[in-house]
């Protein structure tokens, strides 16, 4: 899902001409800001439980300073059933790997089956909600990256 927000391009334009270094370094901190933002949101706004934490440290970014955009993603290095819990499952049958059974606990006792029927899992898009939610934040944070452009640009102008 990508997100799209509002920015005052011919502002932009205008100083990148007379700056593009200048430029590139501020909307490149707007990039950075606005993806940690849906990071923050994606964290802790979710509707699975959570006993270990892991799903909400694997939410991660990177900024990408050549194409001029910044991706959130679930990095399964460190939660590998993220995408599971993200995107839901279909119901599925679930069968041992290694060994002859699985086997689990209930009310304490140990219970075998050679396989069982997974009624599957409702999924819980919390990364495209953080991104909605902050939505009006990327909009300031950038609308904000212009003005101090403007500014920055004027000041040294002005300064020279």
């Amino acid at each position: 899902m990508n997100i799209e927000f509002q920015l005052d391009y011919l502002s932009l334009l205008a100083v990148a001409e007379r700056s593009p270094e200048l430029a590139n370094e501020v909307m490149v901190l707007a990039l950075d800001k606005s993806a940690k933002a849906v990071q923050s949101l994606a964290r802790v706004k979710h509707r699975f439980r959570s006993k270990t934490t892991m799903l909400e440290k694997s939410v991660d970014y990177e900024v990408n300073t050549t194409d001029m955009d910044a991706t959130v993603f679930l990095n399964e290095a460190v939660a590998p059933y993220g995408p599971f819990v993200h995107e839901g499952t279909k119901p599925h049958q679930i069968l041992p790997r290694a060994k002859k059974a699985l086997r689990w606990t209930n009310g304490g006792k140990f219970v075998f089956a050679k396989g069982v029927w997974h009624p599957g899992t409702d999924k819980d898009q919390f990364l495209y909600e953080a991104g909605k939610a902050a939505l009006p934040k990327i909009n300031l944070l950038f609308t904000h990256a212009v003005e101090d452009l403007v500014a920055q640009l004027n000041q040294q102008l002005g300064g020279a």
